[in-house]
């Protein structure tokens, strides 16, 4: 059964019961990230979680405090969020939820400090240039969303980075990082009543304010329109990555379920047809994002240049089948058992579900219940694969491109 209750100082808490797990999960999720941020100063979510994770808990390295009870500590930055979680056995859940709020006690960092942990973060930034195969994404994500924040790397760039000092990071921080901008999460082997207590009890010696927060504009009423790619070329490159994205409105739960499917159908063919009929590449992938207002329906893979144009054109033959309806039975019905059991996997991951019901309260796109979710793939019916395949051959799409010779030529069988 999943809990929720709203306190005094405006943060909310929910939990999930395992009762047959010996550990429990516990994390804050914050409303900051990149699409909060002024542009000069993209990046400052993501160094403020480094500094942040680094903090001290009665004088001792936050992570180390968790290590101490035998858990383990992560952070992740994305567009529209930040969090910090941590694993702990069962018996260690308050001192753990006491170990993570100290987090949004106070921010206090010397200059010196904030200038190590920035040099860190610049060899970071470098570090994912080198790999093609999230630096392709991040290429689609600047093509797909020319001017909304959406297209800003969370890492911002090392001119963005540069900005960043400690008045910027202290405003940031006090902006977004306060109780009724903050979830609390907790799943596992938790007891509600003592989570809602122990929560109750955080930040009595801070004065919380509720500061008025930039939001920035969604796309419900018209999306942005892309731009057709964004190269990165590499003459030495032997190999070449490639990403097509589509982006279309989050239009909550069953339409979720319908890109999912389509998603897992039209990775299967693209794999029968160029990786095993074919030869021509090893790693092909399709993946669903979901922001708040958006999906974003892409499709990966590794290959030589000299197959890019025969790739591209391959996707559009699948959509192309898949729009005529020439789904064969057997393959529709076994990618719903297969994107059924992926959330199914996740409905008994502690740390899946946490970050499951954090989505689910900020985006307000979807079930609580995951198990409620899944129902939804019972309903998926061959023509809204169909009509979704037709939805994606007449949206604009874009290309992210890291490869020995420019892709302009390759993508004129479509464009």
């Amino acid at each position: 059964m999943i809990s929720r209750k709203e306190l005094d100082n405006g943060l909310t808490v929910l939990t999930k019961n395992f009762p047959y797990a010996a550990t429990a999960t516990i994390g804050f999720w914050i409303k900051a990230g990149v699409i909060y941020e002024p542009e000069e100063c993209t990046g400052t979510t993501h160094l403020l979680e480094h500094i942040l994770g680094g903090q001290c808990f009665k004088g001792i390295n936050i992570a180390e405090a968790i290590q101490e009870l035998g858990g383990q500590i992560g952070g992740f930055t994305s567009k529209e969020f930040t969090y910090f979680y941590c694993k702990v056995p069962k018996e260690y859940t308050e001192e753990c939820i006491e170990i993570l709020a100290s987090i949004f006690n106070t921010f206090s960092i010397e200059n010196e400090t904030l200038v190590k942990e920035k040099e860190v973060v610049s060899k970071e930034l470098l570090q994912y240039q080198n790999i093609p195969d999230i630096w392709v994404y991040i290429l689609l994500d600047k093509a797909l969303w020319p001017v909304h924040p959406y297209g800003r790397f969370i890492g911002g760039d090392q001119g963005s980075l540069a900005n960043i000092n400690l008045d910027v990071l202290q405003s940031y921080f006090q902006k977004r990082y306060y109780p009724s901008n903050s979830i609390l999460i907790a799943t596992g082997n938790v007891n509600k009543n003592e989570i809602f207590k122990k929560a109750e009890s955080l930040w009595l010696n801070r004065k919380i304010s509720y500061p008025i927060c930039f939001e920035p504009r969604y796309v419900s009423d018209a999306i942005e329109p892309p731009l057709p790619y964004i190269e990165d070329i590499r003459p030495t490159n032997k190999l070449s990555n490639i990403t097509i994205g589509f982006k279309t409105l989050n239009k909550g739960s069953y339409k979720r379920v319908i890109y999912e499917v389509l998603s897992t159908i039209v990775e299967k063919e693209l794999k029968e047809l160029l990786r095993v009929q074919k030869g021509l590449c090893y790693s092909i992938k399709t993946s669903l994002q979901v922001l708040k207002e958006v999906f974003i329906f892409t499709i990966y893979a590794t290959l030589q240049g000299k197959d890019i144009q025969e790739f591209i054109s391959t996707v559009f033959e699948v959509f192309n089948r898949l729009s005529r309806g020439e789904i064969e039975n057997r393959n529709f019905l076994s990618c719903i058992r297969g994107c059924r059991s992926k959330f199914l996997f996740r409905s008994e991951d502690t740390i899946g579900y946490a970050s499951w019901l954090a989505e689910a309260e900020l985006y307000k796109d979807r079930e609580h219940d995951i198990l409620e979710f899944i129902k939804h793939f019972d309903k998926v019916m061959a023509v809204n694969i169909i009509e979704a395949s037709q939805g994606l051959l007449t949206t604009p799409f874009s290309i992210g491109y890291i490869g020995d010779k420019p892709i302009k030529e390759a993508i004129s069988c479509v464009y």
